[in-house]
């Protein structure tokens, strides 16, 4: 199996081996179909130390696949040969922001696919954890959107859905605003 790794900062990455991983007693084997690449695996290849990275790491957390093993306590409604997408922002997954869907702010981050884990830059990644962060990709939803779908569609999303507010309070005011210089 094949893995793209950052080495140097802004230097190509090189493929390296690796043996086919096995999966925690939680978690899965995800075989790649689909990696997106994202503004902050190039940040991450640039060398930015404000991300939270290592180095010698398989960039890549827009990922998308096929799962070809489950762990024995995976215990989930999944199957081998499943098409999933990987939610990669895997934190502590036990804390109060975890558990409340809010693991974006979790400041436990060491399981963060393509940061702190190696990610979909590879054949395979390994999920150390199964339940909500590997989710079959619903039928019509092509992998290779599914795949951008944990980062750049949920931020796209919160973006929306935290701005709607503002938003028709500024087309409120406008409208108040046009009413007041028509007259």
């Amino acid at each position: 199996m094949k893995r793209a790794v950052v080495f140097e900062s802004s230097k190509p990455l090189r493929l390296t081996d690796y043996a086919i991983p096995t999966p925690p007693s939680n978690g899965a084997v995800v075989k790649i179909t689909y990696s997106g690449v994202c503004h902050s695996d190039i940040h991450f290849w640039e060398g930015f130390d404000n991300l939270p990275g290592l180095k010698e790491l398989a960039p890549g957390h827009e990922i998308a696949g096929v799962v070809e093993a489950l762990g024995d306590d995976a215990g989930t409604e999944l199957n081998v040969g499943d098409n999933v997408v990987v939610y990669p922002w895997l934190a502590c997954l036990e804390c109060a922001l975890c558990v409340g869907w809010r693991s974006n702010l979790c400041r436990d981050i060491r399981q963060m696919l393509g940061f702190r884990q190696h990610g979909g830059f590879a054949t395979h990644v390994v999920v150390p954890i199964v339940e909500r962060t590997v989710l079959r990709i619903p039928r019509g939803l092509s992998p290779e959107v599914a795949c951008m779908l944990p980062c750049s569609g949920i931020t796209t999303y919160n973006a929306v859905l935290n701005t709607r507010d503002t938003l028709q309070d500024m087309v409120g005011l406008k409208v108040y605003c046009k009413d007041i210089t028509d007259n």
